[in-house]
Parts: C-alpha cells; sequence; structure tokens
C-alpha cells in the first residue's frame, strides 16, 4: 500500500535522484502565508509560495510507532519588515501550520504533480532575532495529538449544554440529583442522611425440585 496520493510522486521517489521541495503554509488571522525550501517562485493549488530566505530551515521530521505529539521547528530568514509586523501583531497560536512535500522534474524542475502533505499541526511558540542586517523567526509547531493530553475543560451541565444547544435540556437535572434524596422499595424506608438501616430479613428461596 502506498502513501503517495499522486501516482506521480510516488514514481518519482523511486528514482536515483529526487529533487523536491518543501511547501509550508502558516494560517495567521491577517492571512496564510505561503513559503517553500525553493530557489523560485512556485505556484500550486491557486496559492503563491515564496521562495528560499524565507523559509530556510526546518528540524528533522520522524515517525514513531507510538502516539506522541511531534514538536517541529520552522526557521525563517531573512524576513522584511512586513512579516515581523505579522507576526508580533497577530493571535497566531493555535492555528494550523501544514507542511508538504513536492517532486521535482530533473529536465524541466517543475512539479511532476500536487505536493503531498507531510505533517499538519499547530503554531505554538515564536521568537524573532533581529539585527541592523537582517532578521529571522523560530516557529515552534505541535502535532494535533497534543490535544489528546488536554482537558475540554467543558462540564456536563445544562449551561455549558445550552451553549451547543439553547432548546436542550438534557442535563437539567444534574444539579438536582446532586443532592437528591433516594428511597428504595417500600416506600416507608428512608436512605437519605440520618438514616439508620433496620435488620436484614433472610431472603427465603423455593426448594430445588
Amino acid at each position: 500500500m502506498t502513501r503517495f496520493v499522486n501516482a506521480p510522486n510516488a514514481s518519482a521517489v523511486q528514482q536515483p535522484n529526487v529533487p523536491f521541495v518543501l511547501f509550508l503554509e502558516l494560517d495567521f488571522l491577517s492571512g496564510t502565508l505561503y513559503l517553500s525550501s525553493a530557489d523560485r517562485y512556485f505556484t500550486w493549488g491557486g496559492n503563491l509560495y515564496s521562495p528560499l530566505g524565507t523559509f530556510a530551515g526546518i528540524t528533522d521530521l520522524t515517525e514513531t510507532t507510538d502516539i506522541t505529539s511531534q514538536q517541529l521547528q520552522f526557521t525563517l530568514s531573512g524576513v522584511d519588515s512586513g512579516l515581523l509586523n505579522t507576526t508580533l501583531g497577530e493571535a497566531y497560536h493555535g492555528r494550523n501550520a501544514t507542511l508538504s512535500v513536492g517532486y521535482l522534474d530533473p529536465v524541466n524542475w517543475e512539479l511532476v504533480a500536487a505536493p503531498e502533505t507531510i505533517w499538519e499541526g499547530l503554531m505554538d511558540v515564536l521568537t524573532i532575532k533581529a539585527n541592523a542586517n537582517s532578521s529571522s523567526i523560530t516557529l515552534s509547531c505541535e502535532n494535533r495529538l497534543m490535544l489528546w493530553n488536554d482537558a475540554s475543560g467543558w462540564l456536563y451541565t445544562q449551561d455549558h449544554q445550552r451553549l451547543i444547544d439553547s432548546t436542550d435540556n438534557f442535563l437539567d437535572q444534574v444539579t438536582s440529583i446532586a443532592t437528591k434524596t433516594v428511597v428504595w422499595g417500600n416506600s416507608g424506608v428512608n436512605t437519605g442522611p440520618g438514616y439508620t438501616p433496620g435488620p436484614v430479613n433472610p431472603i427465603t428461596y423455593p426448594p430445588v425440585r
């Protein structure tokens, strides 16, 4: 079973030399940034990806046999003031980051097919290093599996249920159940607070025939 969506990509990786380009999408609030590891602009999916000098580095991407959240760090170098203003002024935390790989025809250096998505996650921590000549941004991103370890913060209460559906009364008895006095069996037997159990009557079974 192949892991590739497009057959031309599956064929390309079988060659002795495989030229490729990494594509990075960062979903900032003001608009998505489209970056690539190439030395020229690429267009696919209706989007224009900026070349090397903007997306200049990435930590190793490895596969594991267990379900763990893998963190990646992307380095954006040669950053202009416009991008710095974007990253400084926006709430980026928790927004989408997508890494794809595109394989190239070694003759004309064009994409043989649409790039394959190899990693998706959420933007986490952004660090900026600026000096007189150039600036760089290091962006740490977390895999979506990190959400498995986070509590939802949701309560099984009427108030929270009404945020989902203002007409839903499924949990309207939760508060009263917490202080409910329950009477079992004979209606004269109270098992509520202060109840003292009496003698237990033995259970008589019919003889076995």
